[in-house]
């Protein structure tokens, strides 16, 4: 994931585009954005680490070996979006206590809107995913 915008100014749009990098000019990519809640909150199907929304993205890297997807706009933060092989976890999936996700993640990002959640959930959201390697938080 090179760019996106998790909260952009004004109104929240109905769709997203994220900039995905890394693929060869010309290569397909078959994969799934998802976004994991990272706020702590009452409902319980809501709590930290909870799959809530998912999108399979298709495509082909550019000229320049990026690749933009349009998916339905993510919750403003906190979250951690996750780009993964098209095995994403199913919308309800907690990676916190349901276990390990069983795909290959290849990026994460975890957007916080409090120190609490950076200090807490997002961390914990990150060693549930295994620390992937190149994970923002």
């Amino acid at each position: 994931i090179s760019e996106f915008q998790p909260n952009p100014p004004s109104v929240d749009p109905d769709m997203m585009d994220i900039e995905l990098s890394g693929g060869s000019p010309g290569e397909d990519f078959n994969g799934c954005i998802w976004s994991i809640e990272g706020d702590a909150v009452a409902n319980p199907s809501l709590k930290a680490g909870t799959v809530e929304r998912r999108t399979i993205v298709t495509g082909t890297f550019d000229p320049n070996g990026l690749l933009v997807v349009t998916i339905p706009d993510i919750e403003n933060p906190s979250f951690t979006i996750v780009l993964s092989d098209s095995s994403c976890p199913a919308v309800g999936f907690n990676v916190i206590d349901d276990g390990p996700f069983g795909g290959e993640i290849y990026d994460a990002i975890g957007v916080p809107d409090s120190s609490a959640d950076r200090a807490g959930n997002l961390l914990a959201i990150r060693t549930a995913l295994g620390n992937p390697p190149g994970t923002d938080f």
